[in-house]
Order: structure tokens, then sequence, then C-alpha cells
């Protein structure tokens, strides 16, 4: 009783996990997407690669903190690296290979 128990509590436990993972995924994809518009730049492969994943304590609780890699181009030529910083689903911030320091996305987040 208490095996089955503990299975069905693994198997929800593992997916609230991959929904909130995709539901970063996403929220990283918005966030790229929307900073290299912004920026005029090419977005290449229009995908995001997880780099770390991490818990975070902080003010509101234990969250995952996840950073994400992704590769963008000016002129098309030359692939340069981003990085995103994800904080539950809020963004900590996003950085372009041409950036001199961190930028936030949204002044308001």
């Amino acid at each position: 009783m208490a095996g089955s128990l503990l299975a069905i509590g693994l198997l929800l436990l593992a997916g609230w996990f991959w929904l909130d993972s995709l539901r970063a995924r996403e929220m990283a994809l918005f966030v790229v997407q929307r900073r290299c518009e912004n920026d005029h730049q090419q977005w290449l492969d229009q995908t995001v690669m997880l780099k770390t994943l991490r818990l975070h304590w902080g003010a509101q609780g234990v969250r995952f903190k996840r950073r994400y890699g992704f590769e963008f181009s000016n002129e098309g030529t030359i692939r340069e690296h981003g990085e995103l910083s994800l904080i539950g689903l809020e963004v900590e911030f996003i950085t372009l290979a041409s950036d001199t320091q961190n930028e936030q996305l949204f002044d308001d987040a």
C-alpha cells in the first residue's frame, strides 16, 4: 500500500516537473524572440538550450532557476551567443554577446 502511494506520488511529481519545464521553455522562447526582434537581430534556429537547472531560494520561496543559451546573428553570417536566466517564470536577465552589461527585458517584471 505504502509503495503504491509512493509510486503515485513520484509519478505526480514527475508530471508536475515536466509541465513546469514546458512552461519555462515556452516563456524562454517568447522572451528570446521578443529581444531579438527589438534589437533587430536574427534569432538562429528559433530554439533555446537549457544550460543549467538549480534550486533558488528567495522571498517567494523555493523555485527553479534555469539558464538557457541561444544563438543569434546581426548580419546573418556570424553566430553569436546569448543567455537567458529565468527564476520560475520570471526573467532574471537576458544578454546578447554584444551587450556590455546585463539588461532587463521588462521594466515592470
